[in-house]
């Protein structure tokens, strides 16, 4: 006990002095040893950012980190600008974990830089200033990292044909054919997808298609649909015949990436 007191002597005695100068040239600093980002959700408004901080205490007392001021830079300018309230205590002479959050709105993204909107990824670069707090006094700590993160964009159908393989007076059996194109940087699985199909007055809803779950990013893969149709004797003559207005196909329902499930809406995109 003794031996603790004589240790934490001189250590109150240099925090009880202004400024952490002195306390810093015999401890050191706190030491960021590791930085991953990763990003935390993805949908068709924007992107979520996590970085992951693992931060090194080199005191003998746990250091307590409230607040993390933050930005995020693209092509030289600062896109965003916030802070975020941490609850964190670094143990004693030890590494700790924290987290930086940061959320990109594609809205703002391409309404500040007009050349990305077709951008797969983004360059960035984060700037941050963690705060710490020990026995009432402050100081911070400066952290950048450089990296990239995802644009997020629909698939996109084209080359879409049909034919009626099967039909009576009543019914007809129609098989679709299509390319799905993936254009982003990361793979799509779109199993959880269905299809609507319209040409002219034809109109086939929930279409379920025999695909790959996968498509790699920039790749494209082949769609086969086959719909069952209960229409008018005209309407499937027309068919038949081919005489109608340029088909579409619009998917709708759910696509899986890497970063998350997201939900297309009945235009193919959220």
């Amino acid at each position: 006990m003794r031996a603790f007191a004589r240790c934490l002597l001189p250590l109150c005695l240099l925090l009880a002095t202004p400024g952490c100068g002195l306390l810093m040239s015999i401890f050191g600093r706190p030491k960021v040893e590791t930085i991953h980002p990763r990003v935390s959700g993805i949908d068709f408004e924007g992107v979520g950012l996590h970085f992951d901080l693992e931060v090194r205490n080199p005191y003998w007392v746990p250091l307590r980190v409230p607040l993390v001021r933050y930005g995020l830079d693209v092509q030289g300018r600062e896109l965003l600008k916030s802070e975020a309230p941490l609850k964190v205590s670094l143990p004693a002479r030890g590494v700790g974990s924290l987290a930086v959050p940061a959320s990109v709105s594609y809205a703002n993204l391409w309404g500040a830089y007009v050349n990305l909107r077709t951008a797969e990824e983004v360059s960035y670069k984060l700037h941050a200033d963690i705060l710490f707090s020990i026995l009432g006094q402050r100081f911070e700590l400066p952290v950048s990292r450089e990296g990239k993160f995802p644009v997020l964009r629909a698939p996109r159908i084209s080359d879409v044909t049909f034919r009626v393989t099967e039909a009576s007076l009543v019914r007809a059996v129609v098989t679709i054919d299509a390319t799905m194109t993936n254009p982003n940087a990361f793979e799509l699985d779109v199993r959880g997808l269905g299809y609507d199909f319209k040409a002219g007055e034809v109109h086939l809803a929930g279409l379920k298609a025999s695909t790959s779950g996968a498509i790699g990013p920039g790749k494209t893969g082949r769609l086969l649909i086959v719909g069952e149709l209960s229409a008018a004797r005209t309407v499937i003559e027309l068919l038949r015949s081919g005489r109608i207005e340029k088909p579409s196909l619009v998917p709708t329902g759910t696509i899986k990436t890497p970063h998350g499930t997201v939900c297309l809406d009945r235009k193919g995109k959220k």
